[in-house]
């Protein structure tokens, strides 16, 4: 006898109820965030990026000319802290 291999969506296709498919999808879209919700968010993102990211005087920005790793040439590094 040979056995097909089924994938785990065609299982639960052939073997769950159709109501229950249909149910199960309806939550699943009603759990979506709304149009309106999602360019609220956007919108946040955008102004956060632009006010402190980008913005020379924002809290969050780097000038990434100047290097903050560099190592002291002077420092023997194989010393212990």
């Amino acid at each position: 006898m040979r056995v097909r291999n089924v994938s785990s969506i065609d299982f639960l296709i052939k073997f769950t109820p159709k109501n229950s498919l249909y149910r199960a999808s309806t939550r699943m879209k009603e759990g979506l965030i709304q149009p309106e919700r999602v360019k609220a968010i956007h919108e946040a993102l955008c102004g956060f990026l632009l006010d402190e990211v980008i913005n020379p005087n924002g809290e969050f920005y780097t000038d990434h000319r100047v290097s903050v790793g560099q190592l002291d040439s002077n420092r023997d590094h194989n010393e212990g802290s």
